[in-house]
């Protein structure tokens, strides 16, 4: 799993980009700042955190939105435990109506032949 989700690099970069504008003054600090995003995005490793993030960016963008900030750390964050139980908990499901079914089919009434009766 990479550091930053493709999600949340987009959001801090198109915030960086508003930010910077065409300022060819801050277009330095707008190189660095995504050099660095571009990096946690390429890089595998546990998820960067909120306040990770906010050290990349604030540096360079002290004005940078806080709520981009907190959609980016919330698009960053890997699949809770919550999800892996759903999907424990429809295997378990199917296994189940697999069993129930082989269960119904074998005992599915069959003809007796006639030949046993006489």
């Amino acid at each position: 799993m990479t550091r930053l989700s493709d999600r949340a690099y987009k959001l801090l970069t198109d915030e960086v980009r508003r930010l910077a504008g065409d300022d060819p003054f801050q277009q330095p600090q707008r190189q660095l700042v995504l050099k660095q995003l571009l990096r946690l995005n390429n890089q595998e490793g546990v998820a960067a955190s909120r306040d990770e993030l906010k050290e990349i960016v604030q540096d360079f963008f002290p004005s940078f939105n806080p709520a981009v900030l907190d959609q980016a750390a919330k698009a960053n964050r890997p699949p809770g435990k919550a999800v892996q139980g759903i999907r424990g908990l429809g295997c378990a499901a199917a296994a189940m109506a697999g069993l129930v079914g082989f269960v119904a089919f074998a005992n599915l009434p069959y003809p007796m032949n006639s030949s046993a009766h006489r």
